[in-house]
């Protein structure tokens, strides 16, 4: 009978939600939110309050665990139906609080895309995962076949369709996160940090979605630390601060203050040279082939040298890194390497230790207490050295991984998109504590970030094809054919490199 009561109430609640909603405007109110996870003294969000009318594009931004993807798990009812922990105040959706909607109300209403896109998927083959939400709301077939194609078409998943997930590169993996966010046709769409994984090209793709989606009357709340993609899209910026709202801008007045931000216009910036005197080779490839994706790879790299690898998702760059560390063997060619440190783009897949300063310690070499409290200051993390690894933001275990490099005594280091999750401080410490290891070793550096490879590289390598396409030394008479990769990765008619 219980159980009986029980289910009437549940679609007594759903008949009653779909009839609010229908055909009205989709409005959020954060009224003096705050929460303090399980386990945790301080609070994450501490009396969070602003709104976000329906068809507004807003920006979440702030220092990399400020709490802006606590700010999304509140949202999308991730907390507090998963995550546990003390919240007060409310969220208001079209005037009724959340707190009242059941978890699977609000997915049918709020689509979102996490900072991992692993950390969503639930099956292991791409159609299987586009299928998944649908197929637990009883979506007809016919129409899930649609929705389905369409969703393909859209973000570009037909060459990746049937895969295994695991099988496809990061890039893929956020697209087919994209495509099954909007999978059940969302009214409210989330974004944390979307940009972190994507290639330039398929950045641009997504701030042209969400200009689309804008104009279908979509509201929309992207946690970003890069923003050129959103340039002339915003219509404010909320400015977290340790979990407060310090602030709340048009893009206009955003652009004018004094936060200290990533670019709106990429390639408009002039950056100072970085010298360019290597040493002994550490690294040399003589014509390393790989199944298909790679093709008679050939280069060598010396001390010195921080060599930025760019390329389009899929374009082999990740697959390189792991013939070169020994992840994966070469099905032909010559390779002479030291042992070599890899930093992978997902920091879950490295972290071991039950602390982030006994993360530092698992090294095949003595480290010292006072090395590893080094290491951590330096990339702002010695407050956080008793915390475990799992429980820091998707930026801190990025810089975690980063400390850890500085710790080894590798001559061949790899990073992975080492500023994925990063944000305009970080970015820069980071790219100093490069080119301090650059003195003693050869770093390649995977990355699609052009602020933080001007910055950070004196040499580039262009994949495309599995081939090198492109390889030179930045001067002053090269450093334009950078951005004409980039364009070129986008499909616009600039001078090939």
């Amino acid at each position: 009978m219980e159980k009986k009561r029980q289910f009437l109430a549940d679609q007594l609640s759903t008949w009653f939600y779909y009839h609010y909603f229908m055909g009205r405007p989709f409005m959020i109110k954060f009224n003096n939110l705050s929460f303090i996870y399980e386990g945790y003294e301080t609070e994450c969000l501490k009396n969070v309050n602003f709104t976000i009318e329906q068809g507004e594009v807003v920006l979440l931004t702030g220092l990399s665990g400020s709490g802006k993807s606590t700010v999304l798990k509140c949202l999308n009812g991730l907390i507090p139906h998963l995550y546990e922990g003390k919240l007060s105040g409310t969220i208001l959706l079209n005037g009724l609080p959340m707190a009242d909607l059941s978890a699977g109300d609000i997915n049918q209403t709020i689509g979102c895309v996490f900072q991992n896109p692993r950390s969503q998927f639930f099956t292991t083959s791409t159609l299987s995962e586009l299928a998944f939400a649908m197929e637990n709301y009883g979506i007809p077939y016919e129409e899930m076949q649609k929705q389905i194609a369409s969703l393909s078409e859209r973000f570009h998943l037909q060459p990746i369709l049937d895969r295994d997930i695991f099988q496809i590169s990061s890039g893929e993996r956020q697209r087919l996160s994209l495509a099954c966010s909007f999978s059940l046709n969302p009214k409210i769409l989330l974004f944390d940090e979307p940009s972190s994984n994507l290639d330039y090209a398929m950045t641009m793709q997504i701030g042209e979605y969400i200009r689309n989606f804008k104009e279908q009357g979509y509201s929309i709340l992207v946690a970003d630390h890069r923003y050129f993609y959103l340039n002339n899209l915003l219509d404010k910026v909320i400015v977290l601060e340790s979990g407060t709202v310090s602030g709340i801008y048009t893009e206009t007045e955003f652009k004018n203050s004094d936060y200290p931000l990533r670019q709106f216009t990429l390639f408009d910036t002039d950056y100072p040279l970085l010298s360019y005197d290597p040493e002994e080779t550490y690294l040399e490839l003589k014509n390393i082939s790989y199944q298909t994706i790679l093709k008679n790879i050939s280069f060598s790299a010396r001390k010195r040298e921080v060599i930025a690898i760019l390329g389009k998702n899929g374009a082999g760059k990740t697959t390189l890194a792991k013939v070169i560390c020994g992840m994966e063997p070469s099905t032909s060619g010559q390779l002479n390497t030291p042992p070599v440190m890899f930093i992978m783009q997902d920091s879950d897949y490295q972290l071991f230790g039950t602390s982030a300063e006994n993360e530092l310690s698992i090294c095949p070499h003595p480290v010292s207490r006072e090395q590893i409290h080094q290491a951590l200051d330096r990339v702002g993390l010695l407050p956080l050295r008793h915390r475990h690894p799992f429980n820091l933001s998707g930026g801190e275990k990025q810089r975690l991984q980063i400390a850890a490099a500085t710790v080894s005594q590798n001559k061949v280091i790899i990073f992975d998109e080492p500023t994925s999750g990063l944000d305009y401080y970080s970015m820069h410490a980071v790219s100093d504590l490069i080119s301090e290891l650059a003195d003693r070793c050869c770093l390649l550096i995977i990355s699609h970030d052009y602020e933080f490879i001007r910055k950070t590289a004196n040499r580039i390598i262009y994949l495309a094809d599995g081939q090198i396409q492109a390889d030179f030394v930045l001067t002053a008479e090269t450093t334009s054919q950078v951005a004409a990769i980039f364009h070129q990765m986008k499909g616009e008619n600039h001078e090939n490199p």
